[in-house]
């Protein structure tokens, strides 16, 4: 039963409520799961209530899971992150005098998280 009919609304938007989505989720909580990418997801719906007070469905958090995994990968494969790489060689070079700093990248593509992998190796120096 409506008791008045008006065609314009006076009351303002409400912006303190918002909706916890996969997206916000993941971005409170990207470098825990950057760090631990096979943290499970039981632990992380814990941990949201127990920061934030609110219970977040199991799907978003594999949703959240799945998209900073899947942006992890992409910002892995940039060249911020091959130069990065190098930095780290150079600096281990210039610690650990008389090494040979080998870079590999695996850029295959497949699902799930995959890294760089910085290999030292030291060198061997013969006097003949």
């Amino acid at each position: 039963m409506i008791k008045t009919l008006q065609d314009k609304h006076c009351c303002q938007k409400v912006s303190k409520n918002r909706e916890a989505n996969a997206v916000w989720v993941a971005s409170r909580f990207k470098i825990l799961v950057e760090e631990n990418p096979d943290v499970k997801v039981s632990l992380l719906v814990k941990e949201i209530h127990r920061i934030y007070g609110i219970t977040i469905p199991s799907y978003t958090w594999y949703r959240a899971k799945y998209h900073v995994l899947e942006k992890t990968k992409l910002e892995m494969i940039n060249s911020t992150n091959t130069d990065m790489l190098l930095r780290k060689g150079i600096c281990a070079r210039w610690h650990l005098s008389g090494t040979l700093s080998l870079i590999w990248v695996d850029q295959q593509d497949f699902k799930g998280f995959f890294s760089k992998f910085l290999c030292i190796k030291g060198l061997l120096l013969v006097w003949v």
